[in-house]
């Protein structure tokens, strides 16, 4: 890979991410209403799969890193 083939991946990983970020504020406020609502066992179970996926976000972001740093190296 080239140098610029590699920032082309980051700047998509980039955008990837925001929308990751979107797609879990919606989650967040999603959950907020279904507290008011009276079904709080919803909002627990949101929050737990944030918190795995938040996990998996960053294991995945870590892997992708040091690619990265593999192919730049290359």
């Amino acid at each position: 890979m080239t140098r610029i083939e590699i920032e082309e991946m980051f700047a998509a990983l980039a955008r990837a991410e925001a929308a990751f970020e979107l797609a879990r504020d919606l989650g967040d406020a999603i959950a907020l209403v279904l507290a008011d609502a009276g079904q709080p066992e919803l909002k627990a179970r949101l929050m737990e799969l944030r918190e795995k996926n938040d996990a998996d976000r960053s294991r995945r972001h870590e892997k992708l890193t040091a690619a990265a740093a593999r192919l730049g190296d290359s």
